[in-house]
């Protein structure tokens, strides 16, 4: 789809329809269309996101009312659109996306799809929801109340339980976890397993004796299940996240995109912690190029977690770089070699297509129904629905997410969908204490900054910024 992008002034920038991306951090980011800054754009994702530009939720907004916005201008019209005509434009849209919109009326806008499961879906609606919402804050469309028809189509969710039954139908929504497939597959079909029926832990302890696992891979094996840790995060646990929990049952984890320093708890079960211990005392001395220095260094004490930290310290090694878990090659252990051989191992004794990836699906799951259970006020009232929002937040940030939106692609139930209102989630007031955007001519549509504020590093063409999901 080619479309026009009015600069200021007279001058037309003929542009292929691309996906947006964001450069710089928290307030002084951009958005930029094919190497183009784009006043709205940017203005929008500062308002959302004054932590920084790699928060999916936001790339979501800005992605979606990016399209939205090619439409309206190939359809020859703006953000001062009548009702009709913004409704005609979603409708094209979500169509891009595999998506069908249903217009019942100014009341009722209701989205479906075949092919695109409903947590999909209902992320596109809230991408819509909040990118509206920002247009009311910025004084680019008044807010008309239009966004607030905008739904799931009802039954969608019971329709995609029923459809994932079938293996034909439940390949169509490979994206989501909803279960794992037997193998080998028997002639013509594929039995598929429930994701709610599925208890890998007690499955694997089943079959620990086929596994042959050390105590190392099992206690990688308990921070997925104990803590949801990713797989990545439970092998590169370093001496310092341990130390942090007084080299006891609580670890830090290097939390994804947060660098090299440890960030996210989990706590191990007592099984898991000892485990650690024997694995450490008895299997890592083997396996440490620093073992014959600490032998020299120790005069005859035990190769303990204590005295081994006593040692790095001595030395001057920093913990951050020293990693718990090795390899037989005396190097750190790699997430890449424990899912080829440790999981591949429980792949083929189970015959099962699952994934690291399924054991934090799964914790997540099982604190989400805590979380309902424990919270959620039966009557209804507005002060428990408030307790309930604390502690959706609360798991959050121990999971190490940016904002509870992240937990959608993990809501099996559909639950916390039905029971949280997101488009009130980070929406910001017009004071942001955004940095100003100087030399840009203000409009209600995509602008250059050619000769403007907006210098800095831009992209080029062929650098791809792709979204990716957790693993």
């Amino acid at each position: 789809m080619t479309v026009n992008l009015e600069a200021s002034g007279a001058v037309q920038v003929q542009v292929k329809y691309q996906a947006p991306r964001i450069r710089g951090v928290g307030m002084s980011q951009v958005v930029y269309v094919r190497n183009t800054p784009v006043l709205m754009l940017t203005r929008m994702a500062r308002h959302l996101a004054p932590f920084g530009a790699s928060d999916t939720p936001v790339r979501a907004v800005v992605r979606s009312m990016c399209r939205l916005q090619m439409v309206l201008q190939e359809q020859g019209t703006g953000w001062d659109a009548s009702a009709d005509k913004i409704g005609s434009a979603l409708q094209t849209a979500f169509g891009q996306r595999g998506m069908s919109l249903e217009l019942q009326g100014r009341d009722r806008m209701t989205v479906s799809s075949q092919t695109v499961s409903p947590n999909t879906m209902m992320a596109e609606i809230n991408a819509y929801r909040r990118g509206f919402a920002q247009l009311d804050l910025l004084g680019i469309r008044k807010d008309d109340g239009l966004l607030k028809a905008l739904q799931l189509k009802r039954g969608a969710l019971g329709r995609h339980a029923r459809a994932v039954r079938d293996p034909d139908q439940a390949l169509r929504f490979d994206r989501t976890p909803i279960g794992v497939f037997r193998q080998p597959a028997a002639a013509g079909s594929r039995e598929l397993i429930p994701f709610a029926q599925l208890d890998l832990p007690a499955m694997a302890r089943a079959a620990s004796e086929k596994l042959n696992w050390g105590p190392r891979d099992w206690v990688v094996f308990h921070l997925m299940e104990d803590g949801g840790a990713r797989v990545s995060e439970a092998c590169t646990v370093t001496m310092a996240g341990w130390a942090w929990g007084d080299l006891g049952r609580s670890v830090q984890l290097r939390n994804k995109g947060c660098g090299s320093r440890p960030t996210k708890e989990v706590v191990l079960s007592e099984e898991g912690y000892l485990l650690l211990l024997k694995y450490f005392e008895q299997d890592r001395r083997p396996q440490d190029e620093n073992g014959p220095a600490f032998d020299r260094w120790a005069k005859g004490r035990p190769y303990t977690p204590e005295n081994y930290l006593e040692f790095l310290l001595a030395r001057k090694i920093d913990p951050n770089t020293v990693q718990v878990f090795l390899n037989d090659r005396k190097e750190p252990l790699k997430s890449s070699s424990y899912r080829n051989h440790q999981w591949a191992r429980l792949r083929r004794v189970l015959q099962l297509t699952v994934t690291p990836h399924h054991m934090r699906h799964r914790y997540v799951n099982q604190e989400l129904t805590r979380i309902e259970r424990e919270f959620w006020p039966e009557p209804e009232s507005e002060e428990g629905k408030q307790r309930y929002r604390r502690e959706i937040e609360q798991f959050t940030e121990r999971m190490g997410w940016r904002v509870p939106e992240s937990l959608l692609s993990y809501d099996h139930s559909g639950k916390l969908m039905k029971r949280m209102d997101w488009t009130s989630w980070n929406r910001r007031g017009k004071s942001s204490g955004a940095a100003p955007i100087t030399g840009v001519a203000e409009g209600m549509g995509f602008t250059t900054a050619k000769a403007s504020g907006l210098t800095g590093d831009r992209p080029d063409e062929d650098d791809e910024e792709q979204d990716r999901d957790e693993e």
